[in-house]
């Protein structure tokens, strides 16, 4: 809940102020749990996005890197002594924002009442339309940083100047950066963490 706060990922709407077909095709939500340690247990809330309407692929399709992309990087790496860097993106979803009207019912744990609904800022997990929303976001605000999209892999990204070449390859949440040489290695790092700062 703190995540979802943090990242305004809703406004709550009094019911009275709620269509009855608002109130009809509002999503449920429940709790994922995880035991990240023996007296520590993750919750996350996600909404049931399994009774959703049937949607069109493409408003759900996200891709993936290849294996091909990933491996050529990599021994592109060994055999010239680039710098490989990795970073996680900690709830990348609720970074993207959505662009339909979509209600969800909040968790009767911090709403006991029931007396109003969430409508939707941002993808929340769950959702069918998640991770294509998630990818849409990234591909924006990679591009906005200066990185160009591949378009034999739409999930990598290439960022060249004078001096510095990067390649950033999107796997889900996580991203593999690479550079030419160590000599660059701190150009690299002030875009990486340009890039960080993005999704914080």
């Amino acid at each position: 809940m703190k995540s979802m706060t943090g990242f305004e990922v809703y406004d709550e709407i009094p019911i009275e102020n709620c269509s009855q077909e608002d109130i009809d095709n509002a999503l449920d939500c429940t709790w994922v749990k995880r035991r990240k340690t023996p007296h520590k247990v993750r919750c996350r809330l996600v909404a049931r996005g399994c009774f959703q309407e049937d949607m069109d692929t493409d408003d759900t399709f996200a891709s993936t890197p290849t294996l091909v992309t990933l491996r050529v990087l990599l021994l592109l790496s060994l055999s010239r002594c680039w710098t490989v860097l990795t970073c996680d993106i900690s709830t990348a979803f609720l970074h993207a924002p959505m662009f339909e009207r979509l209600f969800t019912r909040p968790p009767v744990e911090f709403y006991p009442e029931s007396n109003c609904l969430w409508l939707l800022k941002r993808a929340m997990y769950g959702l069918k339309q998640a991770p294509a929303l998630w990818q849409t976001h990234f591909a924006k605000t990679m591009i906005s940083l200066g990185f160009h999209r591949c378009k034999t892999d739409p999930n990598l990204y290439c960022h060249s100047s004078i001096r510095n070449c990067m390649y950033c390859v999107m796997w889900m949440i996580f991203w593999y950066v690479e550079t030419l040489n160590v000599e660059t290695l701190s150009v690299s790092k002030f875009s990486l963490n340009n890039c960080q700062r993005r999704f914080c």
